[in-house]
């Protein structure tokens, strides 16, 4: 525990791999979602065993009806892991892509689907 009062606060702008952005901006268009780490992994070989080297992100779920959309959504494109962290105490799930194909498949797929806002998809096509 920290020892600084905090208070939680919605931040507006952070610097986020480019790869990664549509999975972070539909992540964040869930109200009980909360992102707080991503990294799209470094091109490698898809059946290259490291972890450091796939893509992941790492977010908290506060309604179980969307964890359970978002986790069925994820299943052929990424491995959830669980972590407690007994400092916040918070749940936090780690969604790591099996591979850059992977995450460039669901990244396409998110594109395309109904999945994201206006706003996001906008932004992901206009890149």
């Amino acid at each position: 525990m920290g020892i600084h009062k905090t208070k939680r606060i919605v931040i507006k702008k952070a610097d986020v791999d480019e790869l990664i952005i549509p999975v972070i901006e539909w992540l964040n268009d869930y109200s009980g979602v909360i992102t707080f780490f991503s990294c799209q992994g470094e091109p490698t070989d898809d059946l290259v065993t490291d972890r450091v080297d796939k893509p992941y992100v790492v977010f908290t779920c506060l309604d179980s009806v969307e964890l359970a959309e978002i986790l069925d959504m994820l299943a052929t494109v990424a491995i959830v892991e669980v972590s407690w962290y007994r400092e916040t105490p918070m749940i936090r799930y780690i969604a790591r892509f099996i591979g850059q194909k992977q995450l460039s498949h669901f990244c396409k797929w998110l594109a395309n689907n109904e999945v994201l806002t206006t706003r996001c998809r906008q932004g992901y096509l206009s890149n």
